[in-house]
């Protein structure tokens, strides 16, 4: 079942994730001055990107959990456990060979890859921390939503730094899929496919007030609960309101939503690929394009190559979606 508000939703979630850590990368280099204001579009991207993939990870969970424990199960081992390892694997492997040379701004060794059972290598920590909050939400899926996302919040409220910080990614993530539970029980997506321009900018303009006021407290992007909730809602109700107008953005957008994955689990490298070749091989300098190529690179090269591996009939094999970027349904 697809929506393309909602597929739309998670194409720019992606795109954010990969200009995030194309700037993070780039302020590891020294690259970023202190007082530059791309530190507070970090600050803001992070705020609500990733629980926008929890929360549309819990919109859609028990319709997938009615097709029987074997299935959802199989399709959850196919689609988070396998790619999680396989990817780790894959991205570790180079990044231990890479380490030492400036391809990479972080050590990394054979011995760290070891470590994926407890401690996951970035970006993975998504996926790791989805397949335990998938496992919460089929245990209490006889309970209503309410239960899950109350202990969730508690179990994230009560983790500290003397604790591994996946589990506070666990409990963070169980809370946003759960609040996504909760939205489809209520019939969220029928009303998000009425929500109106004049709600969808309000909705927006409370995500401003509530993320500038998150950093103005100088809270962590993971306790920004305003933020996130607002920049959630207000993310999915403008791509409603822009694919009902038909725009000519939504269609591309929305596709690439739907092989998301493929660009998280590939763009880590692609960046790295990027970065190297602007900074050392073609001698640029200059932040705003070093920003911009490798955003779009970070992007670019995952789609290229996934459209090369469902051609193949590989994609499958590396844990990705067996099609390419198609046309996407307003329907649900």
């Amino acid at each position: 079942m697809r929506s393309k508000p909602v597929d739309a939703a998670k194409g720019m979630a992606i795109i954010l994730v990969v200009y995030g850590h194309c700037l993070r990368g780039l302020t590891a280099g020294g690259l970023v001055p202190e007082d530059s204001w791309l530190r507070v579009t970090d600050y803001v991207v992070y705020s609500f990107h990733m629980p926008l993939f929890f929360f549309v990870s819990g919109l859609f969970i028990h319709n997938s959990m009615r097709r029987g424990a074997v299935l959802f199960w199989r399709s959850r081992i196919l689609t988070i456990v396998y790619p999680y390892f396989l990817w780790s694997v894959l991205q570790g492997s180079v990044q231990a060979v890479l380490s030492r040379t400036e391809a990479t701004n972080t050590a990394f060794s054979f011995a760290d890859l070891a470590a994926i059972l407890w401690a996951p290598i970035s970006p993975f920590w998504f996926l790791y921390a989805l397949f335990f909050a998938t496992f919460a939400a089929y245990v209490l899926r006889r309970h209503r939503p309410e239960l899950l996302c109350v202990l969730a919040f508690a179990a994230f409220l009560t983790t500290d730094e003397t604790m591994p910080f996946i589990l506070q990614d666990i409990a963070y993530g169980t809370f946003y899929l759960s609040l996504g539970v909760l939205a489809q029980e209520r019939g969220f997506i029928r009303w998000l496919d009425r929500a109106q321009p004049v709600t969808a900018v309000a909705t927006a303009g409370l995500f401003a007030v509530a993320v500038s006021m998150s950093y103005w407290l100088q809270l962590p992007e993971h306790f920004s609960l305003p933020a996130a909730v607002t920049g959630i809602a207000a993310s999915l109700m403008l791509w409603s309101v822009v694919c009902r107008k038909q725009s000519a953005l939504a269609q591309p957008i929305a596709a690439l939503g739907q092989i998301s994955m493929a660009v998280y689990v590939m763009h880590i490298l692609a960046l790295g690929l990027a970065r190297y070749a602007l900074l050392h091989v073609l001698g640029v300098t200059h932040l705003g394009i070093l920003l911009f190529a490798g955003t779009v690179t970070g992007v670019a090269i995952p789609v290229i190559v996934h459209a090369a591996l469902v051609r193949l009939r590989l994609a499958e094999m590396f844990g990705l979606p067996g099609e390419t970027m198609r046309p996407a349904t307003q329907e649900i």
